[in-house]
């Protein structure tokens, strides 16, 4: 209530129930990661359109949200390297299937071999990488720092 400080039974409270998720996490995040991939397929499986490169950037963008939260912060970097780069094309259609998929392919690695620390010296090289690409195929855009230097 406003004038009467923080509850912290109720903040503690939160906290716990917060940590009673915890066990859902990686199965919510590889639920993201499966949309993900399913309208990566379904542009190949029907050729690119505008509404199918929407909803592949609705569910990297999905993960870009949620990545911290689910204890995937690293995925979440790479979506948001994913979303910037859709953002910053000029014609939805020229995107690059190929760099997208290396995004995807990264998220499923991620999630696959469960790296959830940013420090990770993979994990720095990995993204690094991506940023580089994506500095080839759109310079005008910063690349992803968040809260680590990604220097490999």
């Amino acid at each position: 209530m406003p004038g009467e400080g923080l509850d912290e039974d109720a903040l503690e409270r939160a906290a716990q129930a917060l940590s009673s998720l915890e066990g859902e996490f990686t199965t919510w995040m590889q639920s993201e990661a499966d949309c993900l991939v399913a309208s990566r397929k379904q542009i190949e499986d029907g050729g690119l359109t505008v509404e199918k490169l929407e909803r592949l950037y609705r569910a990297a963008h999905d993960i870009r949200g949620q990545g911290a939260t689910f204890g995937f912060p690293l995925a979440g970097d790479i979506a948001d390297n994913l979303c910037n780069y859709v953002d910053a094309v000029a014609a939805p259609l020229d995107v690059s299937l190929e760099f997208i998929d290396a995004h995807i392919d990264a998220i499923s690695a991620v999630l696959r071999e469960d790296v959830r620390d940013r420090a990770d010296p993979t994990a720095r090289a990995v993204l690094w990488g991506l940023n580089e690409a994506r500095k080839r195929f759109t310079p005008h855009i910063e690349p992803v720092t968040r809260t680590v230097d990604i220097q490999p």
